[in-house]
């Protein structure tokens, strides 16, 4: 005796409209990235790096943490000048590049906690980025956090 389940076609559509609603929330919050809207941005120009220069090691950094730091929300990054000196000659160096910047920032995690190394509700502040320059004069991202 073959017995066959008959499922409504109103029944099927509605548990596949569910099924899609389902993995739209999902791929969306799996691929949501960092929240970059509201970063507060400043910097002071240095004889070693112009506007220009510190706006676009900005602009690498604000699309790594929108790619990378899901669930976190970056609020403020700046740049020290002359105060990073010394630590940007010595990165620089480590990276056997001729030129380094060290951005600073601070971001708020929610209770997702995106990255396994930061904690979930937290601020923190002061988090560096170590950016240096390639060959073609453009800013790579090498290192990130507390030094």
């Amino acid at each position: 005796m073959n017995k066959s389940i008959k499922i409504k076609p109103l029944y099927l559509a509605i548990l596949l409209a569910i099924f899609i609603a389902v993995c739209i929330i999902i791929g969306i919050k799996m691929n949501a990235g960092g929240d970059v809207s509201q970063v507060n941005t400043w910097f002071t120009v240095t004889d070693d790096h112009s506007a220009k220069d510190i706006e676009a090691a900005m602009r690498a950094v604000r699309r790594f943490f929108r790619a990378e730091y899901t669930g976190c929300t970056l609020t403020d990054l700046w740049y020290e000048g002359e105060a990073m000196s010394a630590a940007e000659d010595s990165w620089a160096d480590q990276y056997d590049s001729r030129d380094a910047i060290v951005l600073l920032s601070s971001l708020q995690t929610d209770d997702l906690g995106s990255d396994s190394s930061l904690e979930q509700n937290r601020v923190y502040t002061n988090y560096q980025w170590i950016l240096v320059k390639n060959p073609l004069g453009q800013w790579s991202l090498k290192t990130w956090g507390y030094g």
